[in-house]
């Protein structure tokens, strides 16, 4: 009896979360897998950007990074509020951390 009801209850967990929706998702969005953090750059996933007072620091690839550190063979040039940008030798490499297609001017007289 304990098992089934453990069963039941992991079943209808799942059930429910692949029903929620992001509340910072804007309405008309429609998601893809990969659109978040995606780059031409296969190998590079930016994740996050925190941004404070004296510290910006980017996640990439799992591993917090500031400006002037290095991941593997690129350096992090700069930390901006959407994106990273990162230098492998003479090529500029650019992390967006969100997709441009999201971003959209807000229509004043829609009501």
């Amino acid at each position: 009896m304990t098992s089934a009801m453990i069963l039941y209850m992991v079943a209808t967990a799942s059930s429910v979360h692949a029903q929620l929706r992001d509340p910072m998702q804007p309405p008309e969005f429609q998601y893809s897998a990969g659109d978040v953090a995606q780059s031409k750059y296969s190998g590079y996933e930016l994740t996050s950007i925190i941004i404070a007072p004296g510290r910006r620091v980017a996640v990439i690839n799992g591993q917090s990074l500031s400006k002037g550190d290095s991941l593997g063979n690129v350096t992090v040039v700069d930390i901006r509020p959407a994106e990273v940008l990162l230098k492998r030798g003479e090529e500029d490499i650019v992390l967006s951390l969100i997709p441009v297609n999201v971003k959209k001017p807000v229509d004043r007289q829609r009501k």
